[in-house]
């Protein structure tokens, strides 16, 4: 920034790829920064031009998702307004009209987004295929829609098409048939059948655990505390958060920096030791339930996860106790619960 100021392209397509980075690691407050600044300097740079529609679009969308609707639903209308001057028959036109309804029908503005998915269907279908992934997400949306309508039949019915296509394309086992599943099961809510609606929910569960299971691990303190990071990934963890200070975190302090993070990763289940092995003060877990809301099993010695729920097995003065909690949850171990893992060598 210095060398070149913030207007070069040098500079633009650095931040680019740095918010390309924040998206893909989850970080959205750094991800919507990055789009705003982006979009910001494209306009001064480039006016009407499609680099200009790309970070319209990509900030709206993103703002959609952060159930910001309203600050996107302007900046999605000018996107659109902008690509049909530039190219008024490309697939482009239709991605943002996607966009524009899905943020349409989160304002309850179901009218207008409906209006709008009878139109881009069409194109997406004749434009990329049938059978084209946007095609199914397009079915699933539009579904969506008409059960927020509560027109139950055309709901089922493209839902079911959207589900029969996913399938089709990524087999039985695969996120985005359990997010199928998912809408089904809000649908079979929504007008009365809950049963139906239970079993498609433990579909997407049961998937969802199967697939998309990850382990990030978390540390407080000093930046020397990078040594046990790493060799927590090298075990098997997939990713790894270091929260530094440099002074003596209490355990208030811990579980509180631990509670803004399981806001912000929305974590299945959270371990912890059951204390540290400095100060024994088996306060930290407690502390982190209690602030998250979250049921708790502490000194726990065996772990079973069942559906939606997790039996813990914990030791107690007079024995063993097990208790049932609800999904999602925080535990603290005993040293009993497992065998150590070591690190094996491709993983060092």
């Amino acid at each position: 920034t210095l060398r070149v100021g913030e207007e070069h392209e040098l500079y633009r397509q650095s931040l680019h790829n740095l918010t390309l980075v924040w998206e893909e690691t989850g970080a959205p407050d750094l991800t919507e920064a990055g789009r705003r600044r982006l979009l910001a300097i494209d306009r001064k740079l480039l006016g009407e031009h499609p680099d200009v529609v790309l970070e319209l679009a990509s900030l709206g969308y993103l703002l959609t998702k952060r159930n910001k609707a309203a600050e996107a639903e302007p900046l999605l209308r000018e996107a659109l307004a902008m690509q049909t001057k530039l190219t008024p028959g490309g697939v482009e036109r239709a991605h943002i009209m996607q966009y524009l309804a899905m943020c349409l029908k989160g304002l309850r503005q179901y009218e207008e987004a409906e209006r709008l998915w009878e139109t881009l269907i069409p194109i997406h279908v004749r434009l990329l295929g049938p059978e084209n992934r946007f095609v199914a997400s397009d079915w699933l949306q539009y579904g969506d829609l008409k059960r927020a309508q509560r027109d139950w039949a055309t709901a089922e019915r493209f839902l079911l098409k959207a589900l029969a296509l996913r399938r089709k394309a990524s087999g039985n086992e695969h996120v985005t048939v359990a997010q199928a599943l998912s809408h089904m099961g809000r649908l079979e809510r929504d007008r009365g059948d809950h049963a139906a609606a239970l079993a498609n929910f433990r579909e997407a569960l049961r998937i969802r655990e199967k697939v998309t299971g990850e382990v990030v691990i978390v540390t407080v303190g000093p930046k020397e505390g990078e040594q046990q990071i790493r060799t927590a990934l090298a075990m098997g963890a997939d990713r790894a958060i270091l929260i530094v200070s440099d002074s003596e975190v209490e355990p208030l302090g811990v579980a509180k920096l631990l509670a803004k993070l399981v806001e912000e990763e929305q974590p299945g289940l959270v371990i912890l030791g059951k204390q540290a092995i400095d100060d024994d003060s088996n306060q930290t877990g407690q502390m982190l339930a209690a602030l998250a809301d979250l049921p708790q099993g502490t000194f726990a010695s065996k772990v079973e996860v069942a559906g939606d729920k997790v039996n813990v097995t914990r030791e107690v003065d007079g024995g063993l106790e097990t208790v049932a909690l609800s999904l999602p949850a925080v535990i603290t171990t005993d040293l009993r619960l497992n065998e150590p893992r070591y690190v094996t060598l491709p993983n060092i």
